[in-house]
């Protein structure tokens, strides 16, 4: 008989054992990565198990976060805005994978069962009105189960490299210009190092807000989050932050997420402008490879790519010799004459705000 709850403190190791012995778990599904989310964005969790025996054979993580946090009117309608609330697996504003992961692995009675309590938890919950999934399991079952809850699907790819011990191999892998950029950045004397102190973290966050918030738009991530991975992930190292050095001044980073031995997960990569023709941003990623390939890693998630191959980002992924993987947000909506509601709400909000 299976049972469905929410999970407390004490099942935090059972938790992780079954994120461990499934193949579809990864780090973003993990006990502590829950504890990134809740220390570093401040958002709720709603992490559901599924129980046979009194043993926890699933485990489905859930984050609530605000439908218009980042939208620019958001502060002129709180609280009311607050009442609309998307339920996210995994959590929007750091790449990775959610959705539900059972043993054995997508068992399909178990992850039945534990959709159905997360869709009681948004019945009963009046502020939801949305939720997306994003899963790392087979994506024929990960279909049939979507497809048969009735969900929207949206389009979303990452890169994955396969790794193996041997790097001229996978040198040889990459396009030319990525060798290229690879072999500036080693001419320059780009140094790349692991951050050993926190000090170094603020500086990094500094980078990240220049070069990739200010310049391009995205919303920004709260120093905070950064400080809950260094805090929880980089003491039992399932994260490193790395960085490029040029005469001893911090030019680029990025972060490393590890699973299992493995896969490793870039996130987060940024450099200053000043400084792109010296090509940090390629050397970060070499050394990642580098390092992936001698501690016997298997795939390195290049943590996501835009649809439009047109686009730098997608080209710049594109160059290390990964396979283009699709994985998809599945969407569902819920209470639509609510957020109808609240799209008037910020029109005329905006229209007082021109005015």
């Amino acid at each position: 008989m299976i049972s469905v709850q929410f999970a407390t403190s004490n099942d935090k190791d059972n938790w992780n054992n079954v994120v461990e012995l499934s193949d579809y778990g990864t780090i973003f599904h993990t006990w502590e990565w829950k504890c990134v989310i809740e220390q570093g964005f401040g958002d709720t969790c709603y992490s559901i198990v599924a129980k046979e025996n009194d043993q926890i054979v699933g485990i489905f993580p859930l984050f609530s976060r605000p439908m218009l946090v980042e939208n620019k009117y958001h502060r002129y309608i709180e609280p009311f805005s607050n009442n609309f609330q998307v339920l996210w697996s995994p959590h929007p504003r750091a790449w990775g994978y959610g959705g539900p992961i059972a043993l054995p692995d997508e068992n399909p009675i178990i992850i039945q069962s534990m959709f159905n309590f997360a869709e009681q938890l948004i019945y009963k919950n009046k502020k939801v009105v949305d939720w997306r999934i994003s899963s790392f399991c087979d994506p024929n079952i990960r279909n049939i189960f979507h497809e048969e809850n009735e969900y929207l699907f949206n389009a979303r790819q990452t890169s994955i490299l396969k790794l193996s011990d041997d790097v001229e191999v996978l040198w040889n892998n990459l396009k030319k210009q990525t060798r290229n950029g690879v072999r500036k950045a080693i001419k320059e004397n780009i140094e790349v190092v692991e951050a050993s102190h926190i000090s170094e973290i603020k500086e990094m966050y500094r980078i990240l807000c220049k070069d990739l918030y200010e310049r391009t738009g995205i919303p920004r991530n709260p120093y905070s989050y950064f400080k809950a991975i260094w805090d929880i992930l980089i003491p039992i190292r399932k994260a490193k932050f790395l960085l490029a050095k040029y005469d001893g001044q911090l030019i680029g980073s990025i972060i490393l997420f590890y699973h299992k031995n493995n896969t490793m997960f870039y996130e987060h990569g940024a450099s200053l402008r000043q400084y792109s023709k010296l090509q940090p941003n390629n050397v970060l990623l070499w050394k990642a490879i580098e390092e992936g390939s001698a501690n016997g890693f298997k795939f390195f998630d290049l943590g996501g790519m835009p649809l439009d191959e047109e686009d730098g980002i997608y080209k710049f992924k594109n160059g290390w010799g990964g396979d283009i993987t699709e994985i998809g947000w599945y969407r569902k909506r819920f209470r639509y004459r609510h957020v109808r509601t609240l799209a008037e709400k910020i029109k005329t909000v905006s229209q007082f705000r021109l005015e």
